[in-house]
């Protein structure tokens, strides 16, 4: 409801907000997706990732820039803002299992290079695209042929915003908490993978530094010793 009600006092300032944040994002996000498609930057199965986050953040962007923004001052239609907001948040969900798949793959790439090979082929990689966008958009479907699962956008301010809505078995609460739930999940997962990267990369240069130690040790004892 606070949030609402912010928007309702601030209507002005809000869709400006909303507006410049979704065209800036529009912007950097696009011109990644470009250096990305076209620049190269990346190998086939790393940068098919990279595309698939690349399209999920532009759409994201798109909706707040074009719609969702304009949209408060504009009075457009609450079918149109309501599909707005769906992509939007299948976007989002998307954008944030699209980081998780990066963070595998990074992780697979220090720890077990030779598996990482095999796991992240490039079909694997396809494959595991296209069951993160049928995942995510699977998970939110209820709410697109069900009335009662969407939030209604109600201008007096009871937009049935999550941590005040009451538990139960209703097909909104129950697809609220399947976000929710979602979006904890893959970041928890993402930040466990980025973690034990960093610490393998920590010990494989630790290691490192320790047999160019030896080395050096070994180097100087048979000089020494041929003198």
């Amino acid at each position: 409801m606070r949030s609402y009600l912010f928007i309702r006092e601030n209507p002005l300032f809000t869709s400006c907000a909303i507006t410049v944040g979704g065209l800036c994002g529009t912007v950097i996000h696009g011109f990644i997706l470009y250096k990305v498609i076209y620049g190269k930057v990346f190998g086939r199965s790393f940068g098919c990732i990279w595309i698939s986050r690349g399209l999920a953040y532009l759409m994201t962007g798109i909706m707040f820039g074009f719609i969702l923004g304009p949209g408060i001052l504009l009075g457009i239609n609450e079918v149109i803002l309501t599909a707005a907001i769906e992509i939007a948040i299948v976007c989002a969900i998307q954008s944030l299992l699209s980081n998780l798949l990066i963070a595998v793959n990074r992780c697979l790439l220090i720890t077990v290079p030779f598996t990482f090979k095999n796991v992240f082929a490039r079909r694997n990689t396809l494959i595991m695209i296209v069951v993160t966008w049928l995942f995510t958009v699977g998970s939110l479907s209820p709410g697109y042929f069900m009335s009662d699962c969407l939030p209604p956008i109600d201008a007096n301010g009871t937009d049935h915003e999550f941590f005040t809505m009451t538990p139960s078995l209703s097909c909104e609460y129950l697809r609220q908490t399947c976000i929710f739930t979602i979006v904890a999940l893959s970041v928890t997962a993402t930040l466990a993978s980025d973690f034990f990267a960093i610490y393998k990369l920590c010990v494989v240069c630790k290691v490192r530094h320790l047999t160019l130690q030896i080395k050096h040790e070994s180097f100087r004892l048979k000089t020494e010793s041929h003198q």
